[in-house]
């Protein structure tokens, strides 16, 4: 029996959130099923680059690279968190490499093995996912023809 003169409810669609209102989220950080992981990406790692020492961004941006799609860019986050703790926060960088581990090739999980005891004076050359200019790349002469940073 149908009710004349009332129309079935519209089915509304609560619009996705921006990426950067993810951010915002209690810890962990969820990444519901179809949300744009680039995006979210993106914001955090505009957080760190505007504040180094923002170790919740650089956790989660870490924990995001649990994610297929952004695992190439995990021994960046990693590089930053290195780079902004300055050899610090050992217990941080120990619990978060054991947390991703797993998405590590060997090469670079024994890298971070070792930088939780030793940190590298020595910066690694462009690692793919890494927004922080270590002091050697601030202080390098520009080369002919290339502007001055």
């Amino acid at each position: 029996m149908s009710r004349v003169g009332k129309e079935a409810p519209s089915v509304r669609r609560v619009p996705q959130a921006h990426a950067c209102f993810r951010i915002e989220v209690p810890y962990p950080i969820a990444v519901p099923p179809g949300l744009d992981v680039e995006r979210l990406w993106q914001a955090l790692s505009y957080r760190v680059a505007r504040e180094p020492s923002n170790l919740l961004a650089h956790t989660r941006r870490v924990l995001l690279c649990r994610d297929r799609r952004l695992v190439d860019r995990l021994p960046g986050a990693l590089h930053d968190l290195d780079l902004a703790t300055e050899g610090r926060a050992r217990a941080l960088r120990e619990r978060l490499l054991k947390a991703v581990s797993d998405r590590l090739g060997e090469g670079d999980a024994s890298y971070f093995r070792e930088a939780l005891d030793a940190p590298s004076a020595e910066s690694r050359p462009s690692i793919v996912g890494s927004v922080l200019p270590t002091m050697a790349e601030l202080h390098r002469p520009p080369a002919l023809g290339e502007r001055a940073r």
